[in-house]
């Protein structure tokens, strides 16, 4: 709904129930692929505001609060955007620890010149992470319903292609990457 601004607001805590001031939150709607950022506030709290979305568009908000160079504590929560309502609070408790060496190793971390082999139990393959990519430009392509089914990430050299096969749903069905 262009055009009516639809805010989503809420506060972080720590698993003992203390007010976490300068956690990043980042909040998604996977349906546009469009990601906001903010910082808690000294009370906890957060804002963000969408201006292009749809009813039941899912949102995914995730916070992070380092404890130490190498670790951090993070939350997430999903929800689904209800424009019968002006907003949406969502509070999240950090109570899952990352090791950020790890999570850097997963995510593709750059000037590595070998690939990967994850096992992945949910979809039971094993996946190849091609981790000498370090991206520079990304383009989205969307279908009829506005929901990505293609991105394309460009290192200036190559182009990573990662193509999403989508039912009459909309879900996903299959995921396949190539460079070309």
């Amino acid at each position: 709904m262009p055009g009516i601004d639809y805010p989503i607001t809420g506060v972080i805590k720590d698993t003992d129930e203390s007010l976490l001031e300068g956690a990043t939150v980042r909040v998604c709607n996977i349906k546009t692929a469009e990601v906001l950022s903010a910082t808690t506030e000294s009370d906890g709290s957060y804002s963000v505001t969408f201006t292009t979305y749809s009813n039941k568009d899912f949102i995914v908000v995730e916070a992070r609060k380092a404890i130490s160079a190498t670790m951090e504590k993070i939350g997430i929560a999903v929800t689904e955007i209800d424009t019968g309502v002006a907003g949406k609070d969502v509070n999240i408790t950090v109570n899952l620890r990352v090791d950020l060496g790890i999570e850097t190793l997963v995510l593709r971390a750059p000037q590595q010149d070998r690939d990967i082999r994850i096992f992945s139990p949910e979809f039971n393959a094993i996946k190849t992470v091609n981790t000498g990519f370090d991206c520079k430009q990304v383009t989205l392509t969307k279908n009829s319903d506005n929901y990505v089914t293609d991105i394309e990430e460009s290192d200036g050299i190559h182009i990573k292609k990662t193509t999403f096969t989508r039912d009459s749903n909309n879900y996903i069905t299959s995921i396949a990457e190539r460079i070309k």
